[in-house]
């Protein structure tokens, strides 16, 4: 039995046709040759530079020329192609294994750039790691509350959502479709877009591609939360994508629909402004031309930032979920997510207009800017700049662990709304900084790394009721988004508070956890205060005839109400803010006539008055025995 020939004698093969050729064309005998000897090459240890391989025109090129690309896609007109840009294709019978032995990058390559997903948990695959914080996504909204949240971090004053019910071409064709790989048209369906106006810059991406690593948690003018993040997106798709600059940016975790094109990495990077790529998988591009202003077919910089969330059907298999969404699933969300973004608009720093609109199947792409939102809401605030931005040296402070005065501020803001018959004035008070406890805290999460948030509590009240008649609510209570848990006040309560693995309700009240003291100092320092600066403000509308004294007195002893202490960590919320009540200076009471007086200087005339005509209707008796305690020491 002779031995295998060896890699010098396969260089030889290849160099006596090449030679004999004379830079024409091979017949068919010699192409089968060649492709033999190259696949036998591939998987031997060679030094011999002068190889030559086989191009699709049947013509030898030497194997470092640096125009050689490979691709298997059977709608790529090389003929064509080659004509108008510099690359020679390799023959179409050439291995990708073999093409890349050799050093030949694929055809896709000459256009992007690649990128890892990355995990701080390197024991897992990306795909495991993004399952498991899939868990804590609730519901399809914790996308949305996402992305509204990154937005607004971004500085983008514009969020726009749109429900995209269209079917492209190239989902129906694949085979004859310009994608980047035969799979791609699972995802040329419908989709929900989200857009803000402002643009994307390169750490942005890179804090995507970090699953639960740092992102924006050195940042105290970013109030966007650890957890699902960004990794929200794959609850409904299985491959997000994200237009801004000149980029558009392809993230595949399962390295399944762009692995043909990319080697194995799960994200890429296309320079859509490059008309080469352009003219090249036109198909590609489709769905993203007009979206929102968005020219890709021409390319066009954007200065804004798209992301597309192709929505997974029935026909994919998903190692994420089996989740798919048809028409009806989709038009559920829709209604949703209306209804969500109302009082969120309210907590947002520079967010001042969200947008919902639907796209269907009729819709021309070039008519795309005469589409009307079904639902639009905007606010417009007396607020010039962002507190975060304001207070940034002293929340920096905070976040370090140094006690931080506590600073208060309040504005007024209004919320006009398609649905609504009249615009709604909202009152706003803020207060930040950490104090002494708050900052004793802040020290022992960091000792123990856990993120450390910016010390913030806002209060909104709804101030049409002071003049249309004060009338119970089930208020709600917000960490940046509304929250499953209720309160009883009548008005609504955000603060970056510690949240239990659902992130729909506040850490557990009951141990003695870092995160439980964290929300019991935010709550009994920064809130208490925060609402005694609201009790201020609406005191000071009442003296100005802006509102009933009435109606403001059932609102101020609200806070009192027996229902409010069933909970820990609310009674003790009850406790502080009525010792700051009576140790106010602040005239919050309204007495005889037009007159004001703070608490020390009431007069109650008689104890039973206290407990049988108010007491039972308004007070807990942990005020009832504060008040006579106070009385006492007076």
């Amino acid at each position: 039995m002779s031995p295998a020939p060896t890699a010098d004698q396969y260089c030889t093969v290849l160099r006596t046709i090449y030679t004999r050729s004379n830079s024409k064309p091979i017949n068919s005998e010699d192409i089968e040759i060649v492709i033999n000897v190259l696949e036998a090459l591939s998987e031997l240890d060679f030094e011999d530079s002068e190889i030559y391989i086989l191009g699709y025109d049947a013509i030898m090129y030497p194997v470092d020329e640096e125009k050689l690309v490979f691709s298997h896609e059977t709608w790529l007109d090389r003929k064509a192609i080659c004509s108008e840009f510099p690359f020679i294709f390799i023959h179409e019978l050439i291995s990708r294994q073999t093409a890349t032995s050799f050093g030949i990058q694929s055809f896709y390559q000459q256009f992007v750039t690649t990128q890892s997903y990355t995990t701080l948990n390197q024991e897992t695959t990306v795909v495991q790691e993004l399952k498991r914080i899939l868990e804590s996504c609730s519901d399809e909204i914790c996308l949305v509350r996402e992305m509204l949240q990154n937005s607004d971090d971004s500085g983008a004053t514009q969020f726009k959502i749109l429900f995209d019910f269209r079917t492209h071409s190239s989902y129906h064709t694949p085979h004859n479709a310009s994608l980047l790989s035969s799979n791609m048209h699972h995802w040329q369906g419908p989709a929900i877009w989200f857009y803000n106006d402002r643009l994307m810059q390169e750490s942005d991406f890179d804090n995507l591609l970090c699953i639960n690593g740092e992102g924006k948690s050195n940042d105290v003018t970013k109030l966007g939360r650890d957890g699902t993040g960004f990794c929200s997106a794959f609850y409904l798709t299985d491959l997000p994508s994200i237009v801004s600059g000149d980029k558009l940016y392809i993230i595949d975790p399962h390295m399944e629909y762009t692995e043909q094109s990319y080697g194995g990495s799960s994200t890429c990077r296309i320079d859509f402004c490059n008309k080469k790529y352009v003219r090249c998988y036109k198909d590609q591009l489709e769905p993203y031309q007009g979206v929102f202003g968005c020219k890709v077919l021409e390319s066009q910089f954007y200065n804004s930032t798209l992301f597309r969330i192709p929505l997974r059907n029935g026909n994919i298999k998903s190692q994420l979920s089996v989740r798919a969404y048809d028409r009806a699933r989709t038009e559920e969300l829709q209604k949703i997510v209306i209804k969500y973004v109302e009082d969120i608009l309210l907590f947002t720093e520079n967010i001042n207009l969200i947008e919902i609109s639907e796209l269907t199947q009729d819709t021309f792409t070039h008519a795309f800017d005469h589409v009307k939102p079904i639902y639009w809401i905007k606010k417009e605030s007396e607020k010039s700049q962002s507190l975060l931005i304001t207070e940034r040296e002293n929340l920096e402070r905070s976040v370090q662990g140094e006690s931080t005065d506590l600073s208060d501020s309040a504005f007024e803001c209004t919320i006009t709304s398609s649905t609504f018959q009249f615009p709604k004035r909202w009152l706003l008070c803020y207060t930040s900084g950490s104090g002494d406890e708050l900052a004793d805290v802040t020290r022992e999460m960091r000792d123990e790394d856990l993120r450390v948030h910016a010390p913030v509590t806002t209060v909104a009240f709804h101030l049409d009721r002071l003049m249309d008649g004060y009338t119970e609510c089930q208020s709600r209570l917000f960490s940046l988004y509304p929250l499953s848990q209720q309160w009883q006040l009548p008005y609504l309560c955000n603060g970056m508070f510690e949240l239990d693995p659902s992130r729909m309700t506040l850490f557990s009240e009951d141990t003695d956890d870092l995160r439980s003291r964290w929300n019991d100092s935010l709550i009994c320092h920064n809130l208490t205060n925060a609402v005694l600066n609201l009790y201020s403000c609406i005191a000071n509308r009442i003296k100005e005839k802006k509102g009933d004294p009435d109606l403001y007195s059932q609102f101020l002893f609200k806070v009192f109400s027996k229902d409010m202490c069933k909970s820990v960590i609310w009674e003790d919320f009850c406790g502080e803010i009525t010792r700051k009540l009576m140790e106010s200076p602040l005239e919050l009471f309204a007495t005889n006539g037009d007159s004001w007086s703070c608490f020390s200087e009431v007069v109650i005339l008689h104890e039973k008055d206290l407990k049988e005509k108010i007491a039972d209707k308004y007070f807990n008796e942990q005020l009832i025995n504060s008040i006579k305690t106070f009385l006492t020491n007076t």
